[in-house]
């Protein structure tokens, strides 16, 4: 009479057999994996050296906030169904998918700047910002932000030596030379994590020839990451000063600069 056939282990009854020979002291970190499929390729990999947790570090919601529902991810188990049982067998709470809810950046810029109203001449200037701000939100391609800046929109401006004669009498003064703290709030798409965009609106407050005037602002820029933490970022704000000396004043900049997150 022939033996029956032994049934074949599960992928987790295997994976469980090994799970007393990890090594508790050490962990792999996946940084900013650009594929989720690189994600099942590591895991298996890992866990053959005996890596007792594995850390997803990304700014993408690449993996569900259940582990059940990593079994409903197809690009993890077309590359890997063992990758997928290894998860939920050895690595179950240890592997971590620790995406940044709260990622923070700095930017610093430089660029020119046109100003509209009043009756000044020459209003035109270069200034020079710097900025740091925290994205946060759970969403897959839209995020919050929330930016704090030193702002100084005219550290230099053209002031030709002539004299242009001002409809309330004498020469037309130069662009008032504004400083100041701005706070934005916004939205960033975050569809790629080598390419960011954010629009934002916000509010400042601005020093020029001992004067203090507040401003409403609009802002939007993109980002291109060409390393993890470092990128060149493009933008153009609006600031709108309500009243300075009886003037209503537009301070059109862009800017250009880097960004470190």
């Amino acid at each position: 009479m022939d033996e029956a056939p032994k049934s074949k282990p599960t992928l987790r009854a295997r994976a469980d057999k090994i799970k007393d020979f990890r090594c508790k002291n050490l962990i792999a970190v996946i940084e900013h994996p650009d594929d989720i499929r690189n994600i099942g390729t590591i895991i298996r990999n890992v866990s053959a050296l005996g890596v007792d947790k594995a850390y997803v570090v990304t700014g993408e919601a690449l993996l569900p906030d259940e582990w059940a529902d990593i079994r409903t991810k197809r690009a993890l188990n077309a590359i890997s169904a063992s990758a997928l049982a290894i998860a939920l067998g050895v690595f179950t709470p240890a592997l971590v998918t620790a995406q940044r809810l709260h990622t923070v950046a700095v930017d610093a810029t430089v660029g020119s700047a046109t100003g509209r109203g009043g009756d000044f001449k020459d209003p035109w200037m270069v200034g020079a910002r710097l900025a740091a701000s925290v994205r946060f939100g759970r969403g897959t391609h839209l995020r919050y932000f929330a930016e704090l800046a030193t702002d100084g929109l005219a550290l230099a401006k053209a002031d030709l030596p002539y004299c242009s004669l001002s409809s309330r009498g004498g020469c037309q003064r130069t662009y008032p030379e504004f400083t100041g703290t701005t706070a934005v709030v916004g939205l960033v798409n975050t569809r790629t994590d080598d390419v960011e965009l954010r629009a934002g609106l916000g509010a400042g407050t601005y020093r020029a020839s001992g004067t203090r005037v507040g401003a409403v602002l609009a802002q939007l820029d993109v980002t291109g990451f060409f390393t993890s933490h470092v990128g060149v970022v493009v933008g153009a704000r609006q600031v709108v000063v309500p009243r300075y000396r009886r003037d209503k004043l537009t301070i059109r900049p862009w800017m250009l600069g880097v960004r470190v997150r």
